[in-house]
């Protein structure tokens, strides 16, 4: 949880039928502020994976952020992307968090060397550059834009998806029918009752909601 420079952290124990136990770092909604305390709190935690549920990037703009629902109406969206105005000029205004692309590198370098890394997309990534993608890389981070993987931990296997806010449904039906125990990566926790409840997904991680 995020409060201008301010981190804290939760700590949740969650019961499976995994085998083993495995211990889950859940960071989310940096916006490319600066990692510093995350990465302590991580490297205190010696987490067995790094999930991020969106919004490391500052993604957004004109041509790209007004794709947020294929339902949604023009006045919802000119709404939301004046809310987003509002909300960077009153951190104008309030001197707040200081934010750059160079922190999201940072966050994704240093992470790589802490534990594995999972990165799914949030409403303010609409889009990645190159660079993104090449420091995403190097970083062994591995993006989950409406795709999933197979992760192998000593010995069992765990399947991990990340759900877009540009979202795919149908890869979202095809991941919840695949065998084995899953982790789905979502921004948006009010997915939950529209897309997601009775899917056969054994933990949901999302942000959004600071």
């Amino acid at each position: 949880m995020k409060n201008r420079s301010q981190y804290s952290l939760t700590e949740y124990t969650v019961c499976t039928e995994l085998p083993i136990s495995l211990t889950v770092g859940l960071v989310s909604d940096l916006h490319e502020s600066d990692p510093k305390e995350v990465l302590s709190l991580l490297r205190q935690g010696k987490p067995d994976m790094i999930m991020v549920p969106g919004d490391t990037f500052e993604r957004h703009g004109p041509g790209h952020d007004i794709r947020f629902m294929p339902e949604e109406g023009v006045g919802k969206r000119i709404l939301r992307k004046v809310m987003m105005k509002l909300d960077d000029l009153f951190e104008f205004l309030t001197e707040g968090r200081e934010h750059h692309c160079e922190y999201a590198y940072q966050f994704m370098q240093e992470a790589g060397k802490i534990a594995p890394v999972f990165v799914s997309l949030g409403n303010h990534e609409w889009y990645l550059t190159a660079e993104d993608r090449r420091i995403m890389k190097e970083s062994k981070v591995t993006l989950l834009d409406n795709r999933d993987c197979l992760f192998q931990i000593r010995g069992e296997s765990v399947r991990i998806g990340g759900l877009s806010t540009n979202r795919d449904l149908s890869w979202l039906d095809d991941f919840s029918k695949k065998a084995g125990y899953k982790i789905l990566l979502c921004h948006h926790p009010e997915y939950y009752d529209r897309f997601l409840h009775g899917k056969n997904i054994d933990l949901i991680l999302s942000g959004h909601a600071h």
